[in-house]
């Protein structure tokens, strides 16, 4: 097709000027900010940098601020902005929060005096929810308390029981585990039914009901579901252990035995490990991961494609389980440098998310924001000594280098602690000489913990570090190995964290716990309440 043949250009009313080139500059600054706006938070940055005009677009708009922040702090909105609250309100909380580091204020919103028959572990905050779970097995229902409506008398009223005609399990079946989800209103309990003692096989009856009512749960695919696990041994069963965890629509369940292998006069583990969707069902019985010769001490979801487990070997396992229709599959096992010993996870069971928290209401005068998955930090609390790894959840996103694994390694899964821990970990020891136990509390990128009588908090977000504001701590930490016989070399890590430590304040023996998310921070105290134990619970706004 020659020139004359070739069809007009057809230009709008910015383009009537032959040879004027459309740039970002000459176009209105009300359309740049939508474009920019469709940008993550560093492109914004990078693009405010380039020219006078772009610069001022992103600074004199409260929308662009408002994203780069959002970004800045690795926060991401659980639910869209209330009509009621403005994008400058939003901006003003979110710089509040980053500026909050020059003072560490526990002034105290609420307190609330709860029975001692409530497990002091189980107690949980979600979206303004504080949710309390019996002691295992008392047969008392959770009880869940609204923050903003309810009074310290109402909180002491004592709960329901279980309704036994709803929740009855098959004769001869007993309470083996209970898991609460409380952005879902999920409570899930296994039951583990009397078989044959002589079969391989464990019959499991699993229940999915609601924590406020114990009624069916309404979006469970089926109220009471029976999984076997197969064990292939007959041996003389010496322990058994299950094990549940949820994260918006999946579950995952564990099961393990230990049998007495006579010929050899030792004990042998033999686990399963089965994920599939509440919702929209699956078969958990079918497929599933099986593992022997090692445990797996806790199981955790991170998002709803990983799944980390911790076991005796001390590792920490990342699983792929974006796909039920196959087994978990095993991507790494990062080696921590203990001697075996008995290892925990400490970082929420239950994470907000825009998914798990689609049936609550956003409130009115505030607009939740929850960490992005991998800015979290993932806390694996050890008891010899008493002590926590901080570790950055970003390490199980990514491609690991080949050059991390163990050649060496049976499976070439392995990565050995000097190849991912010294720079994505921090290592922070716990004081129990003034409290019944090491008190730490994790939520979103921050750590709160007990050094003496007073209480620490530590941020390990980037933009916190970045910021200056308080303490920040960048030298590296060092524990020879001589000085712990828990430790199988020296240890030596450098994750950059921010640091302020609360002056106002001592506590004493009584301090039982601390939970924390983006929001508040739960102080639990034991007390003597007309000579009975009872709990104290303060709440705190972040």
């Amino acid at each position: 097709m020659n020139q004359a043949q070739q069809s007009p250009i057809r230009r709008g009313p910015m383009c009537s000027h032959p040879g004027k080139r459309i740039t970002l500059c000459n176009i209105a600054e009300e359309l740049r900010c939508h474009i920019f706006s469709f940008l993550s938070y560093s492109e914004i940055i990078l693009c405010a940098l380039t020219c006078q005009t772009m610069y001022k677009t992103v600074k004199n708009s409260t929308e662009l601020q408002y994203l780069i922040e959002l970004g800045a702090q690795r926060l991401m909105p659980v639910h869209p902005r209330p009509p009621t609250v403005s994008i400058a309100e939003c901006l003003r909380i979110l710089r509040d929060k980053a500026n909050a580091w020059s003072s560490f204020d526990l002034s105290v919103t609420k307190r609330l005096r709860v029975p001692w028959f409530f497990n002091p572990k189980l107690i949980t905050i979600t979206h303004q929810k504080l949710t309390l779970s019996p002691w295992h097995g008392r047969g008392i229902m959770s009880k869940v308390i609204d923050i903003r409506t309810c009074t310290p008398e109402t909180a002491r009223l004592p709960p329901c029981r279980w309704n036994k005609g709803n929740a009855n399990p098959s004769p001869g079946a007993y309470l083996c585990y209970r898991y609460l989800d409380e952005t879902q209103d999920l409570v899930i309990t296994v039951y583990k039914l009397s078989v044959d003692t002589s079969a391989s096989d464990f019959m499991y009856q699993i229940h999915f009901r609601t924590i406020s009512t114990d009624k069916e749960h309404p979006l469970a695919h089926i109220s009471c579901l029976e999984l076997t696990c197969r064990v292939p041994s007959k041996e003389d069963r010496r322990f058994q252990k299950s094990e549940v965890t949820v994260l918006g629509g999946r579950v995952a369940f564990y099961h393990e035995v230990q049998v007495l292998i006579e010929d050899i006069d030792e004990i042998y583990s033999y686990w399963s490990l089965h994920v599939w969707s509440w919702c929209d069902g699956g078969q958990s019985d079918d497929i599933y991961l099986s593992g022997e010769g090692y445990s797996l001490f806790e199981i955790r979801f991170l998002t709803n494609e990983k799944l980390l487990s911790l076991t005796s070997h001390c590792c920490i396992e990342n699983y792929n389980v974006e796909d039920l229709s196959n087994a978990p599959q095993l991507q790494a096992r990062f080696r921590m440098p203990l001697i075996s010993t008995q290892l925990r996870f400490r970082y929420p069971s239950v994470f907000h998310s825009t998914s798990s928290c689609t049936r609550l209401a956003a409130p009115d005068e505030r607009w939740i924001w929850t960490t992005n998955p991998e800015d979290r930090v993932i806390c694996v609390k050890i008891s010899r000594p008493w002590s926590i790894f901080v570790i950055r959840a970003q390490l199980f996103f990514m491609d690991i280098p080949p050059s991390w694994f163990d050649a060496a390694s049976e499976d070439k899964l392995v990565v050995p602690w000097s190849s991912w821990g010294p720079h994505n970990s921090r290592y922070l020891p716990l004081d129990r000489d003034r409290s019944s136990q090491a008190v730490s509390g994790v939520g979103g990128s921050r750590i709160m913990r007990l050094v003496g009588t007073r209480m620490h908090m530590a941020d390990f977000n980037p933009s916190a570090v970045a910021r200056g504001v308080g303490k920040i701590v960048r030298e590296p930490t060092t524990i020879p190995t001589r000085s712990m016989n828990s430790f199988t070399e020296d240890v030596t890590t450098h994750l950059p964290y921010v640091e302020v430590v609360n002056n106002d304040r001592e506590f004493d023996g009584t301090l039982w716990d601390v939970i924390l998310d983006e929001e508040k921070v739960l102080i639990i105290t034991l007390a003597n309440v007309a000579n009975e134990q009872a709990m104290g619970v303060e709440i705190i706004e972040m």
